[in-house]
This record gives structure tokens, sequence and C-alpha cells, in this order.
């Protein structure tokens, strides 16, 4: 790491990927912890939900943990989430109880740890087309909701048509403690060869739980679930909006050298955390085709520099000519950090339809969104 600002502002190309990159790791461990308990009868689709929103495979990834007789526990390398699985619950009414002890024992033991430990909601699934709900499930529901203090959301899955549906009205009807019931088709249903149903509901899902968990949590969940990225861009936002902020006192100082030093700092700080949060995994390449894309060079001395100089430079700005102002600070960061997400999202949307996108193209976007966002601005001043 360079001593000061000014040093920052002449990075070399190696030492700014180098930087972008421990600013990505460091990201990563900030992200904090998610725990979920998914309860369901077997063959209600608990695993393709779990695969669907997490894209992790429970079956390819091994048995998990035993916590106890009949819970398992599921940590994965390099992810931020603890999913605990219940058996399917069609076992004889000595094991079923054991399981509802079990669980009850569990919520009860984490809750007496930090934070990070606690479970921190329960997905109860109810299928659809198994159209069996039973008395003990209703009791089983009651007493987690109101005995273990849990956010509960009842899913209801293999759900076809909700308006069609006579599980949901009649699920709503028990008034059950749960925060929400959400109707959901997982994956894509293939009912002959000329006709399918899409799958849908799992981005009010997870949209629905990132509101009833501790945003400890929120973090590490909304950076692993892949079927929110709106999810992903409003978290993106939110923390976008510290780092304009933060800009923008950086452009109060004199020293115009240290400006684009800690601007440049700053930023790429900022789209690490947004990269991220969108649970992408760029690797060196990327990142070198973005700083060269938008500073316009391949040199690998001063390129910091130039980078900034650039963004400053499609706002009408010289940082030669005139001072970077807070204003100005703010708005390239800002503009910067827009252009990021819906670059991120652009790719991501691609991704979902099976389209390859380059690195290149993704930079090139970026770029290109970033110049509209400032012509805008300079329109409106």
């Amino acid at each position: 790491m360079l001593a000061n600002d000014n040093q920052l502002a002449k990075y070399s190309l190696d030492e700014i990927i180098k930087l972008f990159i421990e600013k990505s790791q460091e990201a990563k461990k900030q992200l904090g912890t998610f725990n979920i308990i998914i309860i369901g009868r077997a063959g209600v689709g608990k695993s393709t939900l779990v695969n669907q929103i997490f894209q992790l495979d429970l079956a390819k990834e091994g048995v998990g943990q035993s916590v106890t007789k009949q819970l398992k526990q599921y940590n994965l390398e390099d992810c931020p989430i603890t999913i605990y699985d219940t058996p399917g619950l069609e076992l004889d009414e000595q094991q079923a109880k054991q399981v509802k002890n079990d669980v009850a024992e569990l919520i009860k033991n984490l809750k007496d740890q930090s934070l990070d430990k606690h479970i921190h909601i329960v997905w109860y699934c109810v299928s659809d087309l198994g159209k069996r709900f039973e008395a003990s499930e209703e009791d089983w529901i009651r007493t987690m909701s109101n005995e273990e203090e849990i956010s509960v959301i009842m899913v209801l899955t293999q759900t076809y048509e909700p308006q069609q549906s006579e599980m949901l009205p009649y699920l709503q009807g028990l008034k059950l403690p749960v925060n929400v019931i959400v109707p959901i088709l997982a994956k894509e249903c293939k009912i002959t060869r000329d006709y399918t149903i899409q799958a849908y509901g799992l981005n009010n899902l997870v949209e629905q739980t990132a509101t009833l968990i501790p945003e400890q949590a929120e973090r590490a969940f909304i950076h692993q679930q892949v079927a929110s990225i709106n999810l992903q861009a409003i978290q993106s936002d939110k923390y976008l909006i510290g780092y304009v902020a933060g800009s923008a006192i950086i452009g109060a100082t004199e020293a115009a050298l240290a400006n684009i030093g800690a601007l440049l700092g700053l930023q790429l700080t900022m789209l690490a955390q947004i990269t991220v949060i969108f649970g992408i995994d760029f690797d060196k390449e990327f990142y070198t085709i973005l700083i060269t894309s938008i500073a316009g060079s391949k040199a690998t001395e001063e390129i910091g520099k130039i980078f900034i100089q650039e963004l400053l430079k499609w706002m009408g700005v010289s940082a030669i000519a005139a001072p970077i102002t807070a204003t100005i600070a703010a708005t390239m960061t800002l503009s910067l950090g827009r252009a990021y997400i819906e670059g991120i999202k652009w790719y991501k949307l691609a991704l979902a339809k099976e389209e390859n996108v380059s690195p290149e193209q993704l930079a090139t976007k970026v770029k290109e969104i970033y110049k509209n966002l400032t012509s805008r601005s300079k329109d409106n001043n």
C-alpha cells in the first residue's frame, strides 16, 4: 500500500488491480452471515428451492453435517450462508416430534450466541400440488412463531397458478402467525411439448425475506441469492450514498493531486463493494479491462491519475485547469457508481438469458452509461 494520496494518484496498473482485489476481499469479509431453517414434507421441492435461489446444489455438495439425528447443517466454502434442513415430515409420530424438538432447541441455543449465529428466518414449505396441510403442522407453526419468536415465511411451492390454487386461500383463512405466504414455482415446468409454465415468485420470496432479517444477515443474503437483481441494485444504491458523501468531503480539500489520489481510492473501494453485493467474482482480467477502458490507456505508470482525469473530462471538467470541488467530486462518484450498478444489472440479465457477454462489452457499457449520466447532469446545470 502506498503511503499517501499523492502516491495513490500515480498508481501503476498492477498496483490498482492489486488494490481492487484487496478491497473486494475486504468487502467479502464484511458480508456477515445468514442462517435459515427450511422445513417441509418430502417432495415439496426444498432442494429445488435452495438450488434456484442460491445456486447451491446440496445433493452435489454432500450430505451436510448432522447437527442432531434429525437436522443437517450445510456450510459451504466461500459462502456466507448456513442452511439447516429437516427431513421430510412423513415420519412416524415419535420421529416427527423429535424433529420439532430439535428445531426448537436449535433456535433457542443459537439465540444465546452472537447475532451472526442466530437463526434469522424459517421457510416452511407446503406443496400446492400435494394439497396437504395437517393440524400438527399448524400447531408447530404457531409454536415456532409464538414461543421461539422467530420470523416464518410460508412458501407455497409447486403453485402453477395462484389464482386457481385451492391451498392458498385455505392457508390464508387459517390466519397462521406467519409473516407472509408466498406462492412460487421454483423451476419452469413442461406440461406438454408446446406448453411450459415459467418459474415465478422467487424474487418476491427473497425480497420479503430481506425485509424480515437483521441488517447483518441481509448483506450476506442479498449477496448470495440470485433471484432478485433488483434487490442487489437497491442494496448497492444504499452504499453509493455513503461514497458520494465521502467524495464531497475529499473535493472540499485544497490539494488537487491529493484529491485525485483520495478519489481514486474511494472509487475503487466503491466498485469493489458493488461487485461483491451483486455476488460476482470478477478476475484480474476484468478489472484490468475496466480500468484501461475508462482511462483510455494501457500505460502502466500513473494510470490512476489518468483514470480520474478521464472521468472528469467526460463531465467537461479539466483537473489541471480547475480544482475538483465538492460538487464535482460527488457528481463524478455518483455517476460512476450508478453506471457500474446499471452495467452489472445489464450483465447479469444477459447471463440469465444465457447470452455471452465479454468483459470488454461490460466495460464499454459502463463507460457509455457514465457518459450519458454526466451529459444529462451538464444539461441540467
